[in-house]
């Protein structure tokens, strides 16, 4: 019987033994990749037991007295714990001494009566200054500083009109706060705090104008990631020695936008006016998404 084989059996044939012979090909490498990992795991782990036993033979040479005893070690560990329940009784006993004064504090606060009720002016201010803005341009600029400033300053006694302050004790103190919402477009916050203190003029102004003008130190700033940078300090000193516009920004917020305080100090022959507010819309400023417009008289 003859066999005739077509090309195409012959094609078929050669592929099969190709495969084979790559498939051996491939089991041959993987055995020897295998063997020389295995190898070289042996070496390590033979080494590394060498290494162990040299430790192994040093610490047994060491002087027994070097060692810490089981009793001692179960010693420490009782002090500790002991320690640590001594402690925590304290603490607890603290919670419930904080949780006692939180109800006292609440039932005074409760039961306390405004000393003074506020007047019948008790509106929010006519003075509006949260939609100006102020310019970059150096002379509109330099004049709208100059205007902030004095607008507060010239309304002092018109304010003080409508927000009288009753008459105080010595070492007594009034704080007291509301919230006007006749304004559709506006919430204002309203905030009275008087203070008396035992001290001549002389004495207590001095400081009150140095925090007034440096606000929080740089050292304060910088516990909160914080810096301050003073701003048209040319235009500001030609106004007045006691003027100064600077802005704070909080590195943490990832933004260059900050918030800003203008200051200004003036002084008559009885009295002595200081006034700060922020300027929420600034030319020479990145803008905030959301601010508030804060005037504040001293």
């Amino acid at each position: 019987m003859e066999v005739t084989f077509r090309d195409e059996d012959t094609a078929a044939l050669v592929a099969m033994l190709d495969v084979r012979l790559q498939r051996k090909s491939r089991r041959n490498i993987q055995k020897k990749a295998y063997y020389r990992q295995d190898k070289q795991v042996h070496t390590y782990l033979k080494t590394r037991a060498s290494e162990l036993e040299a430790e192994l033979g040093r610490l047994s040479r060491l002087p027994r007295s070097s060692l810490v005893s089981w009793q001692d070690t179960a010693t420490g560990l009782h002090d500790g714990a002991v320690e640590s329940l001594h402690h925590n009784r304290m603490l607890k006993k603290r919670l419930r001494e904080y949780h006692t004064l939180t109800v006292l504090l609440r039932d005074m606060v409760n039961s306390t009566v405004v000393q003074s009720s506020p007047t019948g002016t008790w509106l929010a201010s006519n003075l509006r200054l949260h939609r100006v803005r102020l310019h970059a341009h150096p002379e509109a600029r330099r004049h709208g500083l100059d205007w902030l400033t004095q607008v507060m300053y010239h309304n002092t006694d018109q304010l003080l009109e409508k927000y009288a302050f009753p008459s105080r004790t010595p070492y007594s103190r009034l704080a007291d706060i509301t919230v006007d919402t006749s304004h559709p477009d506006a919430l204002n916050y309203i905030q009275r705090y008087q203070l008396e203190l035992n001290l001549p003029l002389e004495c207590a102004l001095p400081l009150a104008k140095s925090y007034f003008q440096s606000g929080a130190s740089l050292e304060q700033l910088e516990v909160h990631y914080k810096v301050k940078q003073f701003l048209d300090v040319e235009a500001t000193s030609s106004l007045s020695d006691s003027m100064t516009y600077d802005v704070v920004i909080d590195l943490t917020a990832h933004t260059q936008a900050g918030t800003t305080r203008l200051c200004r100090i003036f002084q008559e022959d009885n009295r002595c006016i200081l006034v700060t507010q922020n300027i929420p819309d600034d030319e020479k400023l990145p803008s905030k998404n959301t601010d508030s417009k804060s005037l504040t008289w001293y």
